[in-house]
């Protein structure tokens, strides 16, 4: 293989670490496993650009454009796994399931369960408590993480956004009745 075709397959490899990366944060937290196999692919691309930035031969401005993209696409990703975008678009595009859940009032619903997939996201538990449903997606060595929709009033108007905590999690507004959960183990 030439060396532009190496050069293709590493920056397809940044650019897929970079959107492996978007798709786990939009889960609201990374566990365990997902946080060292990202650290760890990600660290050894970061390693071997930069090794190949400093040893490599000199890259035309066309082909040193696309190979400065893998770092751009890194930080893009980082960037983004810091806010609650990925998690914010995730919501939007599973909004309907969750919501048909959430509205589900049958006896069987009440309390906690778990019920696997809802639409895009694998749920471990959801909640019912002060008016809202809380749908638990991530349980991380150090916390449990999630959504939680509540309609009406929502959690805002009540004053429990921020750093305060509702039935232990602590709870951020993401859009509208919606919300990211974190509540240590």
């Amino acid at each position: 293989m030439d060396r532009s075709g190496r050069l293709w397959v590493f920056v397809v490899a940044g650019w897929l670490w970079a959107g492996a990366a978007i798709v786990a944060a939009s889960d609201g937290s990374l566990d365990l496993a997902e946080t060292l196999v990202l650290m760890t692919t990600g660290g050894g691309l970061y390693l071997a650009w930069i090794g190949r930035s400093f040893l490599g031969p000199r890259l035309s401005r066309p082909a040193f454009l696309t190979w400065m993209s893998v770092p751009v696409a890194g930080a893009a990703a980082a960037v983004l796994a810091a806010t609650n975008l990925p998690l914010a678009a995730r919501l939007w595009l599973g909004e309907s399931a969750l919501l048909e859940r959430a509205r589900d009032d049958s006896p069987a619903q009440s309390s906690r369960s778990a019920p696997g997939w809802i639409g895009i996201f694998r749920v471990t538990a959801v909640e019912r408590t002060d008016g809202a449903v809380l749908f638990v997606t991530g349980d991380t060595a150090l916390m449990y993480s999630g959504s939680g929709y509540s309609p009406g009033e929502g959690l805002a108007r009540r004053g429990l956004v921020g750093n305060r905590w509702m039935n232990g999690y602590r709870i951020r507004h993401i859009y509208g009745s919606w919300y990211q959960l974190n509540a240590p183990d």
